[in-house]
């Protein structure tokens, strides 16, 4: 397949090739996502063909407005509203109950859809010209590590896709935090850089799905990033547990010149070889922004091995955690 490759001013182009029912990459505040026509059944067959993605993992459907939201859920009850008020256009997705419109190769089969309304301007003008709901998953081969620059896009997925709109670094690096709103409370499914004390300030009764708490197994996931491997590069990922001091010092000593290092930019200067900043320790929403690059830099330096100190498992904490915890497979040191 021939790829097209279109800039911010020639974004009808792109939405002409949605209505051929073809797919297109673009960019928005999270990850680069690979999207077509929602309604489109076949169309959004091609995505899960581009990916090689499990037909039972659900996409989620992009918006350019809050009055498309009716073209997707039957129920855009109170709670949701509430979310959308608060949060909406932006890095979150709300799991509703579907209409009758909504194809099942959208939903993996689901009664629900999972709806989410970006702040990027390119996203959503793109979106607009559409003139449909169009549908998303993070634009990568499945199980590799979401891509954030136009740059890692093109050279994954360059062939396999219709259309590739170029844009800028993604501003959150994380996928969006996923909230289903069918229930009597909000549950997070999927954390993302809207985080659950950012949820509860405006409804308390917000909670964590057990997967993100425990080690429960999920066998039909509600929400894309539930049950599969994900965000892994083709070097083994290893978490470390442990004071960042140490760390270093192990280090150190240990690694291979075939392994690399994440440090916080704190320790960076302390530490002599293959190393790659996460940014400063006490702001981890930077590292939750440098994350998915710096795992794409891994491989394209062959790297074989790279370790990355574990943070608290709060706030955005908890989002970078479930990201590499994912990565990972579960490797980890303490130290």
């Amino acid at each position: 397949m021939q790829t097209k490759f279109f800039s911010s001013s020639s974004l009808q182009e792109a939405a002409d090739l949605i209505h051929m029912g073809e797919t297109v990459v673009f960019p928005t505040e999270t990850v680069y996502g690979l999207g077509a026509d929602a309604f489109n059944a076949q169309a959004v067959l091609k995505i899960f063909k581009a990916k090689n993605r499990p037909a039972d993992n659900p996409l989620i459907a992009h918006i350019s407005s809050l009055d498309m939201i009716d073209s997707l859920t039957c129920d855009f009850n109170p709670m949701a509203q509430s979310i959308a008020a608060s949060f909406m256009p932006g890095p979150i997705t709300l799991v509703l109950k579907k209409n009758g419109s909504v194809p099942d190769a959208v939903t993996a089969g689901l009664p629900t859809v999972g709806i989410r309304f970006p702040k990027n301007e390119v996203a959503r003008t793109f979106i607009s010209l559409c003139n449909t709901p169009i549908a998303a998953p993070s634009a990568n081969i499945s199980g590799t590590v979401s891509a954030t620059t136009f740059e890692d896009v093109k050279r994954e997925l360059s062939g396999r896709v219709g259309g590739i709109i170029e844009g800028e670094n993604c501003e959150f690096g994380i996928e969006s935090t996923v909230v289903d709103v069918t229930g009597e409370a909000p549950v997070i499914l999927r954390p993302g850089s809207i985080t659950l004390e950012m949820l509860r300030e405006i409804l308390p009764q917000t909670k964590l799905h057990p997967s993100l708490i425990s080690e429960t197994k999920v066998e039909k996931p509600a929400s894309p990033g539930m049950k599969y491997i994900h965000y892994s590069p083709k070097a083994e990922v290893v978490l470390v547990y442990g004071e960042r001091e140490k760390i270093v010092t192990y280090f150190e000593e240990q690694l291979q010149p075939s392994e690399c290092l994440f440090l916080f930019q704190e320790e960076l200067e302390q530490f002599s070889k293959n190393k790659m900043s996460l940014g400063s320790a006490a702001d981890l929403n930077e590292m939750a922004h440098r994350i998915f690059r710096q795992l794409k830099q891994v491989d394209l330096l062959g790297y074989q091995r790279v370790y990355i100190p574990a943070v608290e498992e709060t706030g955005i904490g908890l989002s970078v955690m479930n990201r590499l915890k994912k990565s990972s497979g579960g490797k980890a040191i303490h130290l």
